[in-house]
Parts: C-alpha cells; sequence; structure tokens
C-alpha cells in the first residue's frame, strides 16, 4: 500500500470512532448494521442522512440476505 492509501486509513481509525459515538449504536448491539451501513454510504460515495433508521436498514438487510438465500436454494 501507498503512503497516500496508509494517510487515508489514518484518517479513519480516527474519524470511525467518533462517528460511532456520536450514533449511540453501542447500546443496542447494532454494530454490524452499522458498519454495514457506512460502508454501503462510503462505496457509493454517499452521505449518511440527517434521517438514517437503523431499525429500517436492518431489515432491508434481513430482506435481501433472504432473498439472496433464496435465488441461491433455487440454483442448486
Amino acid at each position: 500500500m501507498n503512503a497516500a492509501g496508509r494517510n487515508t486509513m489514518k484518517a479513519y481509525f480516527i474519524v470511525l470512532p467518533l462517528l460511532f459515538d456520536l450514533l449511540g449504536f453501542w447500546k443496542n448491539s447494532d454494530c454490524g448494521a452499522f458498519v454495514a451501513a457506512f460502508a454501503e454510504f462510503f462505496i457509493h460515495s454517499k452521505d449518511i442522512p440527517n434521517d438514517f433508521d437503523i431499525k429500517v436498514y436492518r431489515t432491508r438487510l434481513a430482506a435481501l440476505l433472504f432473498a439472496n438465500g433464496q435465488r441461491k436454494m433455487t440454483k442448486i
């Protein structure tokens, strides 16, 4: 990894814990859902909306995983 990549990663190592503290997800054990949501927004270069609802996102994620499992079962 080049120096620019390392510097970018260092910035995220500083910012992510602060973001997670602000979101307050430690109380609800939604760590995985928040990480998945953050990764999805980051990959698509989108900002996390102010009205982001982890319960809605978790339901959407569960539906997508279920649908993917159903597709895989029909291919077998």
